[in-house]
């Protein structure tokens, strides 16, 4: 971009966020946009803007999308025209979801209570473990959601992410004690600090002083003897309440100091490489680990929930599917079959094809399969799920949903007698116009996503169930052509609100109810990221 462009962008920017944004506006900031540096100029924008108007008083709400938290490193909600524009500068991309919600920024379903909801505690994600073992009651895995307290960690590795983006590299032999999305205090032990992407301080204290870091990566070391600052990129104040106040130290520096608070330290040479910077790539293994169930729709044609029993397809279920109900929306269509033999979904790349056949309809269907595995919301654990889907066309109705649901035995034998209870599941997928929404006893979120009808998307979702402490449900959708990591990603499409419940899932559930043509392929249920998504993982440097 030219420095000329770059004010112009700048301008029109200023208008997006003050919903001044006239149509001839919107139309040069979206030829602005078709340059990749003016992409990431418009995304650091609109996140500091976003970031500025969170610390103002929160503006009153309709009731039929009440917000609750604080709203953080997300753009607002300006209005219709507003969201409009910002879809369309978004190039038609879901990239930008990744700034869209955090788990501290959460848009409730709009019912007029909360059952089951809980105070938000989590306040961190472990999003790597690496051969960890943990001194506490509750074994730590990747991806689970951690709460204020304190991470004794004997020996591994564990990458620890911040509601706040700031992240933790942990080493073994470390004693961490979480204090909220923005603060921690490192009591022994060795970290390594990065809040390149943290819009606010975050604050690191260690038995004798207080770490405030400015765009920064740094080490610190905690010992009986005292405390070593090691600063690789940005700059840290290290502030204290001796006598000796306070130092800065810049990237390239180094300093250690004495267990005497009032110690003004000594420079020492930087050593980065004695300190753990990055977890090693995962093993090349590591996809087949966790997966709890699969099914990729490959059925002949006379073989279905229709047919009772003969959809016995995949891994790890405890019977075949079963039809609930189906019927088509116009009259006088022919029959059609909930699975579609001919035609499955698949994603650009994919290094495990897909294996053929869909769960394909147009209209209301649902049906449903036993798992061998149920998922248990009464346990400590983590759960991801994970499907390909497509939406065929837009239509003037809102109720145009496709879900996956988990569903207990319980609810299931009501509903073949009587109106079921929706607060006795849990649902993941999108509805009216390409919105995505997840729910939990009734108590979800919702946002719309800049989908296009006839692409195939990658669904991806998360589920961090606890025996005493909340459950929460994570949603990231993936557009075609959009890399997936092999960790979880740290920012979601939505996060869902904290809720206790204990109920136990036997059942996954598919439906859809739309006048058009709606898709579901690909299905995966397992225990770690990878073992839903390795099919549509980038190559890593590291494999053969």
């Amino acid at each position: 971009m030219t420095p000329a462009e770059r004010t112009e962008l700048d301008g029109l920017l200023s208008s997006l966020c003050d919903d001044q944004l006239t149509e001839a506006e919107q139309t040069r900031l979206e030829q602005l946009l078709a340059d990749p540096d003016a992409r990431r100029r418009y995304l650091r924008y609109v996140d500091l803007h976003s970031y500025l108007q969170t610390k103002q008083p929160a503006p009153a709400r309709a009731p039929e999308a009440a917000r609750t938290g604080r709203q953080s490193r997300g753009w607002l909600r300006y209005g219709a025209a507003a969201v409009a524009a910002a879809v369309a500068a978004a190039c038609a991309t879901i990239l930008v979801q990744s700034l869209v919600f955090r788990p501290d920024a959460v848009v409730r379903d709009g019912s007029p209570a909360d059952p089951g909801a809980s105070p938000e505690v989590y306040v961190a994600t472990l999003i790597r473990a690496d051969g960890c073992e943990w001194d506490g009651p509750v074994p730590l895995v990747a991806g689970r959601r951690v709460g204020p307290g304190e991470l004794r960690l004997k020996k591994g590795l564990a990458r620890l992410v911040f509601d706040s983006n700031a992240t933790l590299i942990l080493e073994g032999g470390t004693v961490l004690r979480v204090e909220s999305a923005s603060a921690a205090t490192l009591l022994a032990g060795r970290v390594v600090f990065r809040g390149d992407d943290n819009p606010e301080a975050f604050d690191l204290r260690t038995p004798r002083a207080l770490l405030q870091d400015l765009g920064t990566e740094y080490a610190v070391a905690v010992g009986l003897e005292g405390e070593e600052v090691h600063v690789f990129s940005g700059e840290v104040r290290r502030l204290t309440t001796g006598a000796g106040g306070g130092v800065r130290l810049n990237a390239g520096q180094a300093r250690r100091f004495a267990s005497d608070p009032a110690d003004a330290g000594s420079p020492t040479a930087l050593a980065p490489a004695s300190f753990v910077r990055e977890l090693p790539p995962l093993p090349v293994g590591a996809a087949a680990e966790g997966v709890l169930a699969y099914d990729g729709f490959d059925y002949p044609a006379d073989v279905g929930p229709e047919a009772e029993g003969r959809a016995n397809g995949g891994v790890g279920w405890a019977g075949a599917w079963q039809k609930t109900l189906s019927r088509l929306k116009q009259e006088r269509t022919p029959p059609h079959p909930v699975f579609n033999p001919t035609a499955g979904l698949s994603r650009p790349g994919a290094t495990v094809p897909a294996v053929g056949g869909s769960f394909d309809f147009p209209g209301f269907a649902k049906a449903h399969r036993r798992l061998r595995t149920p998922v248990r919301m009464d346990a400590d654990g983590v759960y991801y799920l994970s499907f390909l889907f497509r939406r065929e066309g837009p239509q003037a109705e809102d109720l145009n949903a496709l879900s996956v649901a988990f569903r207990t035995t319980d609810e299931l034998d009501v509903e073949a007698r009587d109106q079921p209870d929706p607060r006795m599941r849990m649902n993941f997928g999108m509805y009216r116009a390409n919105e995505a929404f997840t729910h939990l006893n009734r108590v979800g979120v919702h946002l719309p996503l800049p989908l296009s009808y006839g692409q195939t998307y990658l669904f991806a979702a998360k589920v961090v169930t606890g025996r005493a402490m909340p459950d929460q449900a994570f949603v990231r959708v993936y557009a075609p052509d959009e890399a997936v990591g092999w960790e979880e990603p740290i920012a979601w499409s939505l996060v869902g609100p904290q809720v206790h419940s204990d109920l136990v899932f036997d059942w996954l559930q598919v439906h859809v109810n739309s006048r058009t043509r709606q898709t579901v392929d690909e299905l995966r249920l397992g225990t770690t990221w990878a073992a839903v998504v390795h099919p549509w993982i980038a190559d890593r440097a590291d494999e053969d």
